[in-house]
């Protein structure tokens, strides 16, 4: 979600050109827009991040917390580094914004971080294994 700021701020000195043209002045304005929309799905990963240190500081077993936060994480990640690239059309793929390094950034850290189907297969297990417990 940061990546969104950064964009807009990478955007605003282009829109504000003497010279600027009406396409520029759309996309900054759409991208800011979109952006404002965007900001409160950054909040949750945030707390989810919080809470498994918590735990973890506590003593307290973190790991499906953990991947929790990973997963939702990543996801909002790649969703609104995608629809920045999509906002600014064909030039989102171009080196001259940063949004298509931030999109692949994004993109590989669902990857590296454990894949989102590994993420839902730990956070899976570990409630089937609450749910075992409490029953028996």
């Amino acid at each position: 979600m940061v990546w969104l700021k950064v964009v807009s701020i990478k955007l605003f000195p282009i829109c504000n050109k003497e010279n600027n043209s009406d396409r520029d002045l759309l996309i900054f304005r759409e991208c800011n827009i979109k952006s404002r929309k965007s900001e409160p799905k950054s909040k949750p990963p945030v707390f989810l991040v919080y809470n498994a240190a918590r735990m973890k500081e506590n003593g307290i077993n973190f790991v499906k917390e953990a991947a929790m936060a990973k997963l939702y994480a990543s996801q909002v990640a790649t969703t609104t580094t995608s629809r920045c690239v999509e906002w600014l059309g064909g030039v989102g793929f171009t080196k001259e914004f940063p949004v298509e390094k931030f999109y692949r950034d994004a993109k590989i850290g669902t990857i590296y971080e454990g894949t989102s189907n590994i993420q839902l297969n730990t956070i899976a297990k570990l409630i089937d294994n609450e749910y075992k417990h409490k029953n028996v």
